[in-house]
C-alpha cells in the first residue's frame, strides 16, 4: 500500500534502491496505512529494484 506521494516514492528509492513498477488494475486494498510514512494509504503499488 502506498499513500501516493512523491516524498514516499523518493524515500523508497533512496533507502531501498527500488522504484514503482506497477499499479494493478485490481486496487483491492490489503492494508490501511503506508508502511513507509504511516499515513493513510490510497493505492496498491508494486515497488521493485531494477537489475
Amino acid at each position: 500500500m502506498w499513500d501516493g506521494t512523491q516524498e514516499v516514492e523518493d524515500k523508497i528509492k533512496e533507502e531501498f534502491n527500488a522504484s514503482s513498477r506497477c499499479m494493478p488494475f485490481d486496487q483491492t486494498p490489503f492494508g490501511d496505512t503506508d508502511p513507509v510514512s504511516g499515513r493513510k494509504a490510497k493505492y496498491v503499488c508494486l515497488f521493485a529494484r531494477a537489475y
